[in-house]
């Protein structure tokens, strides 16, 4: 009876049989043309099968104002206290009345219940999260007849805004990547993981290391490499690949080399400041990503950043954490 219960214990507690958050970080392109959706279609094919259970997003966290004001100027505020007023939201009572509206959406799944859903998580500042009920609006919108259309237009003045939203953004990496797969997943929430923080600081010293390093020999190499990556992408790009070549840590080593690793250190001080300003700013999307892992233990985390921050990403992330990373050539191949 001994050996029986530690033959049992040994199988409960081995590694074989132990649950693993597992965080799947995918690079993505952010603008690509109508005619080249194929290069997001086949990334969506690719990581379909893996089935996530949590989605993770490259925008601006809601209680990030610094990263807000950064990207959106320092009146984003006063513009959300406007739309607040316009829509007759209590900012003090906003979480609750997000609750509450994503409880009425799961209840019955209508354009109106949708269309309430968004506004709070616009006036929240959670744009993500508005966005993917744009995309939810705009397919049961074009379920409507055109009389129901035109009803709902004179209705609601805000479907305007959607729809356009639509016209201006249905070829993005959200629109044809993370909002399918949350549907497909039944998961109704988009994790914000980016940070912005120094962005100003960063494009200046950016800016200003160009200019320092303009006639210096190490300029010309990375040049070189920088003409390689470009070529591989459009020619990937063309050929409706770019989204998987992207992943490849060939690619990959080639982006971070590009973005923190180039240039060694003492070589130009805007150079130092600019590489230091990208892998902080790198560091503390890994950290918003790993507070989403504690929230969601044991699950499988897919998490969609431009495909330059992959490389650096993965790197933090296995420094700071035991979960389980990955990237796309972890993946089965379909």
């Amino acid at each position: 009876m001994y050996k029986l219960f530690i033959f049992f214990a040994f199988i409960c507690t081995s590694p074989l049989w132990a649950q693993q958050t597992e965080i799947l970080i995918v690079g993505t392109l952010h603008d690509v043309e109508p005619e080249q959706a194929d290069n997001y279609h086949q990334l969506l094919e690719q990581i379909r099968p893996w089935k996530p259970t949590v989605i993770c997003t490259e925008y601006r966290k809601p209680t990030d104002t610094v990263s807000l004001k950064a990207v959106f100027g320092d009146d984003i505020f006063d513009f959300q206290d406007s739309l607040a007023k316009t829509w007759k939201v209590n900012l003090k009572t906003l979480l609750s009345e997000i609750r509450a509206a994503k409880a009425k959406v799961q209840t019955m799944d209508n354009l109106e219940n949708r269309i309430q859903l968004a506004k709070l998580y616009h006036v929240h500042q959670d744009r993500g999260n508005a966005f993917f009920q744009y995309y939810h609006i705009c397919h049961q919108f074009q379920q409507l007849t055109k009389d129901q259309q035109e009803q709902w237009m004179l209705k609601e003045p805000y479907l305007e805004r959607i729809l356009n939203f639509e016209k201006r953004n249905s070829y993005d990496e959200y629109w044809l990547l993370a909002y399918p797969l949350a549907i497909e997943q039944n998961i109704d929430y988009l994790y914000p993981t980016d940070d912005q923080t120094d962005r100003d600081v960063y494009h200046q010293a950016w800016g200003k290391a160009n200019e320092e390093l303009a006639d210096h020999p190490l300029t010309v190499e990375f040049q070189s490499l920088y003409d390689s990556l470009i070529t591989i992408s459009f020619g990937s790009l063309n050929q409706g690949t770019a989204g998987i070549r992207l992943n490849q840590l060939d690619v990959q080593e080639m982006l971070y080399r590009l973005e923190a690793d180039f240039y060694p250190p003492g070589l130009s001080s805007s150079s130092d400041l600019r590489n230091y300003y990208w892998i902080k700013r790198n560091e503390r999307m890994a950290k918003h990503v790993l507070q989403v892992a504690e929230q969601h233990p044991n699950q499988r985390i897919v998490v969609f950043y431009g495909g330059s921050h992959v490389p650096a990403i993965r790197r933090q992330l296995r420094a700071l954490s035991d979960h389980r990373i990955l990237t796309l050539p972890d993946l089965p191949q379909n």
